[in-house]
């Protein structure tokens, strides 16, 4: 739940950002999880995608944040910090993505806001834009009964 809480925040922020802002604005999750588990500083290892992995990967921090857990990376998980590092510094130093990599800004549908663009990593080698991605769920978590207060 608290995924999809702080992914509804942020679809919302990214369409207020999207009619806002001049430079083009982009949404992303990362779906693709490390080809095996990472030791946690927390609890138990990690099989799936997690807040900083994309970091890690990105900054070939494979003994996590602290170097404090050894983890030896497959291909895919280098080729998956490589493509995101790509992104970023494409990011940073143009404003903008390029469309290669599959990741389309938020408005990048011809129908923005009521559809939006968001970029989904699900393979190591690129993004894939989705039309409305989380869209329903986050409609649904806003509405009666639920209504949790998600704007």
């Amino acid at each position: 739940m608290a995924d999809y809480l702080m992914g509804c925040g942020n679809q919302a922020l990214g369409i207020m950002a999207g009619q806002s802002f001049s430079s083009p604005v982009y949404l992303g999750y990362v779906r693709y999880p490390p080809s095996h588990a990472i030791p946690s500083i927390v609890g138990d290892p990690v099989h799936y995608a997690f807040h900083i992995w994309d970091y890690l990967a990105a900054t070939g921090s494979w003994n996590g944040v602290l170097n404090t857990h050894p983890w030896q990376p497959q291909p895919d998980d280098v080729l998956f910090g490589q493509v995101q590092l790509q992104i970023w510094y494409e990011f940073a130093s143009n404003g903008k993505i390029d469309p290669q990599h599959g990741w389309n800004n938020i408005s990048a549908d011809i129908y923005f806001p009521s559809r939006f663009v968001t970029g989904v990593a699900y393979y190591p080698e690129n993004i894939t834009s989705i039309v409305d991605y989380q869209k329903y769920v986050c409609y649904q978590l806003q509405s009666n009964p639920l209504n949790i207060g998600i704007n």
